[in-house]
C-alpha cells in the first residue's frame, strides 16, 4: 500500500517498479534492449542531436566525441560482454523506424482528428489520424508541426509591417510544452501510444503514466521524471526544461492569450495523464450572453467559468475546477456541490473519481429553454 491524500491504496505495478528502480539506482530507460545492436540506431538522428546541441552550446565537449563514445555518454548504449548495445533511451531517441516498429510497436505518437466535440459518437463516422513513428528528436517537431498545421489560425498585422502573421489558436510554446511533456514523462513500460486528439473545440494530449507529482502540486518548482536519460537529452537540446516549470509556463501562456486555463488530469485507475487545451477565450461577449441565461442563480465568476467548461467539455471534476479557477481542493469541492445542489450538475463516481455532468436543467437553460427551477 501507499498513502495518497487521506487514503491507503494498493500499489500499482508502476509503484512497485519505481521502488525497485530507486533501490537499483537505474531508470527504466537505461535498460538494455534484448537483441538490439548499434545497427538499429540511425546516424542521421545522432547527427540531429549534434546539430541541436551545437546551437545551444558550440563548446559542449560531447560534440567532439566519436559516435560510440557519444552514445555511451548519453546512456543511449552501454557495454555488455565487451560490446556496446543500445538501451531503451538509445532506441527511443535515435532508433531507426524499422527498429522502433520491431521493438516498440505501440510506442508511437498518434495525431487524431475528431470532427465534433465527442469521441467518435457516430460509429459510422471514422476519425482521421496520422501515426508518427520516429526517434523522439524527429517525432517531437513532427507532432508540433502537425498540430500547428491543422489548427485554425487568426492573423495580426504588426505595427510598421505590411505582411500579416498567422497566429495559431493556441500559443506555439504551449503546444511545444505539452507535446514534450507527454513523450518525456510517459510510462514506457506501457505498450500504448501518446494520443493527440484535435476536437472541434479543444486539443487533448494523453500519455500512458500518471503524474509522479500530486495533482495539487502540478506547476510548483521541482520535477520528477521516469525517464531521466531521455529527459537529459531533451534538456540538452532545449526541447525540455527539467525544473518543473513547464506546466506553469503553459498556464501563463494561456492566460496571456486570454484563453481558458489548461486542464491537467492524472487518472490513477487508467494510468494516464491528460492535458486539455480549449480553443476558447475567457470571457467573450458570447460567453457573457450565454451566462445571462443563468442569471437567476446569481453565480459568482468562478462558478460561471465552471459552467462554460462543462458546456465545452461535457463534464468537470475537482482537478478541472482547480485548474480553471486557481482554487484549493476544499473550495472546489464546495463549489461543485453547490452547483449540484442548484440542480445544474449531476454528481457521478465516488471519492477521488467523482465528476459532474450537466443536468437536463443545465441543458435546457444552455439551449435557451426556460427551465422550471422548482423541480
Amino acid at each position: 500500500f501507499r498513502r495518497i491524500g487521506g487514503s491507503d491504496v494498493h500499489c500499482s505495478e508502476e509503484d512497485l517498479a519505481g521502488f525497485y528502480q530507486e533501490q537499483g539506482h537505474q531508470s527504466y530507460d537505461e535498460t538494455v534492449v534484448k537483441d538490439a545492436t548499434l545497427d538499429d540506431l540511425d546516424p542521421e538522428a545522432l547527427e540531429e542531436y549534434r546539430r541541436l546541441r551545437r546551437e545551444q552550446d558550440p563548446s559542449a565537449p560531447e560534440l567532439g566525441y566519436t559516435d560510440q563514445d557519444l552514445l555511451y555518454s548519453l546512456h543511449a548504449a552501454t557495454r555488455q560482454e565487451g560490446r556496446l548495445v543500445p538501451t531503451i533511451a538509445g532506441l527511443l531517441l535515435f532508433g531507426k523506424r524499422i527498429a522502433l516498429r520491431r521493438f516498440f510497436p505501440m510506442m508511437r505518437v498518434d495525431y487524431i482528428r475528431v470532427p465534433g466535440r465527442e469521441w467518435v459518437p457516430d460509429p459510422e463516422a471514422r476519425y482521421q489520424g496520422v501515426e508518427i513513428r520516429d526517434p523522439l528528436l524527429r517525432a517531437i517537431p513532427r507532432a508540433i508541426g502537425q498540430i500547428l498545421e491543422d489548427l485554425l489560425t487568426g492573423f495580426h498585422l504588426p505595427a510598421g509591417q505590411d505582411r500579416r502573421q498567422d497566429v495559431p489558436l493556441i500559443p506555439r510554446d504551449a503546444i511545444r510544452e505539452v507535446v514534450v511533456n507527454a513523450v518525456m514523462h510517459r510510462n514506457y513500460r506501457v505498450q500504448g501510444p501518446v494520443q493527440i486528439i484535435r476536437y472541434a473545440n479543444r486539443l487533448e494530449i494523453r500519455n500512458p503514466g500518471i503524474s509522479l507529482i500530486p495533482d495539487e502540486r502540478l506547476g510548483e518548482p521541482g520535477s520528477r521524471t521516469r525517464n531521466r536519460q531521455v529527459a537529459a537529452v531533451l534538456h540538452e537540446t532545449r526541447y525540455a526544461e527539467t525544473k518543473g516549470t513547464g506546466i506553469r509556463a503553459v498556464r501563463e501562456l494561456m492566460h496571456q492569450h486570454s484563453l481558458v486555463p489548461p486542464f491537467f488530469e492524472s487518472d490513477r485507475a487508467k494510468d494516464t495523464f491528460t492535458v486539455t487545451l480549449l480553443f476558447h477565450h475567457f470571457l467573450s461577449q458570447e460567453d457573457l450572453a450565454w451566462l445571462d441565461r443563468f442569471r437567476d442563480f446569481q453565480l459568482p465568476p468562478d462558478e460561471q467559468k465552471a459552467l462554460i467548461f462543462v458546456r465545452e467539455v461535457g463534464a468537470i471534476n475537482n482537478a478541472a475546477y482547480r485548474d480553471i479557477n486557481g482554487a484549493e481542493t476544499l473550495e472546489s469541492t464546495y463549489r461543485l456541490r453547490r452547483l449540484r445542489d442548484l440542480g445544474l450538475l449531476e454528481q457521478r463516481g465516488q471519492s477521488r473519481a467523482t465528476y459532474y455532468v450537466p443536468t437536463s436543467r443545465f441543458v435546457d437553460l444552455s439551449q435557451g429553454v426556460m427551465a422550471d427551477q422548482s423541480s
